[in-house]
């Protein structure tokens, strides 16, 4: 039910009149126009307004959350891919330095080998000819 200015006024001029001046209690009812109080239709309204400002605003974070966690995967896809790279160049590396150095050692072996076969080979002529 809407209370209009001029309702409000007789109201108030019969608070007076039974509670005298000093009771006057007309601060405590609104001095709006009916059109002006809010109404559950302008409330529901107001709230759907902002649940869709809301969703929208929520949709945002979505997006950017997605858009971030989509550039995230794929930082940490580069990143592996160059980690992998940089072992296999270290594996690589690796591998060429145990080559070089199992060829070195080899070689070393090898001479070791001849040597002492001819040592034996000299040694065992020298007797041949002391014994003969």
């Amino acid at each position: 039910m809407a209370i209009s200015e001029r309702d409000r006024a007789r109201l108030a001029a019969k608070l007076r009149g039974a509670l005298g001046e000093e009771g006057d209690m007309m601060a405590q009812l609104p001095r709006h126009e009916a059109e002006e109080l809010a109404t559950k239709s302008f409330v529901r309204d107001e709230l759907g307004s902002l649940r869709r400002e809301m969703h929208a605003g929520f949709e945002g974070i979505r997006a950017e959350m997605a858009a971030l966690r989509t550039e995230m995967v794929a930082g940490f896809a580069q990143e592996r891919a160059g980690r992998h790279a940089m072992g296999e160049g270290l594996r690589a590396e690796f591998r060429g330095e145990l080559v070089a150095a199992m060829t070195t050692q080899t070689r070393m072996v090898l001479f070791a080998l001849v040597g002492t076969i001819l040592s034996i080979a000299v040694l065992a002529v020298t007797l041949a000819r002391f014994q003969g």
